[in-house]
């Protein structure tokens, strides 16, 4: 399945105090206002339907039982960031664990950090980071120390491979 981005979300809720700190980050970035505008919704969608998802919900109303669902945020995540990754789009990424609480580990290859404005080591005080080669962090995969790996652009098939091998879920 490849999603694709109709418009802009509507929804909007302000942000929390740590995704506004990523807004440093940005300054970073040459953006166009296009892109600027597609930072503020998109943040500000991830804030709305948080408050939405994080409240308990009970569809069935049967008298004396309490049949609650509720989103609980992932653990064992890595964002894994290449050469080619946006990095509009992985400080997206950043603002959406931000916003629900969810733990994630960034990890980049050196070849990113070549390519890059910003240097990733600077989100330590907010998320942890990670400077790391493929084979490393593909032994971290096969050591089943990650359960889920966030990638901004399409996985490398070695990476598929040891996903494949430990039953961990690429998004």
């Amino acid at each position: 399945m490849h999603a694709k981005q109709l418009g802009l979300p509507q929804e909007k809720h302000p942000v929390n105090e740590w995704v506004n700190s990523l807004t440093a980050f940005l300054e970073n970035i040459d953006l166009t206002a296009e892109q600027l505008g597609l930072w503020t919704a998109s943040t500000a969608n991830y804030a709305y339907w948080w408050k939405r998802m994080r409240q308990d919900r009970d569809p069935t109303k049967i008298v004396g039982q309490d049949n609650l669902f509720r989103y609980v945020p992932r653990k064992g995540i890595a964002l894994r960031i290449d050469a080619h990754s946006s990095a509009l789009d992985v400080l997206r990424v950043c603002a959406a664990a931000l916003t629900c609480g969810a733990e994630m580990e960034i990890s980049w290859s050196p070849k990113a950090a070549q390519n890059r404005q910003l240097n990733w080591l600077d989100l330590i005080p907010v998320l942890s980071a990670a400077e790391e080669t493929e084979e490393q962090f593909l032994h971290k995969v096969r050591s089943n120390r990650i359960s889920r790996i966030r990638v901004v652009e399409p996985a490398t098939k070695a990476l598929q491979k040891a996903a494949a091998e430990t039953g961990a879920h690429i998004i």
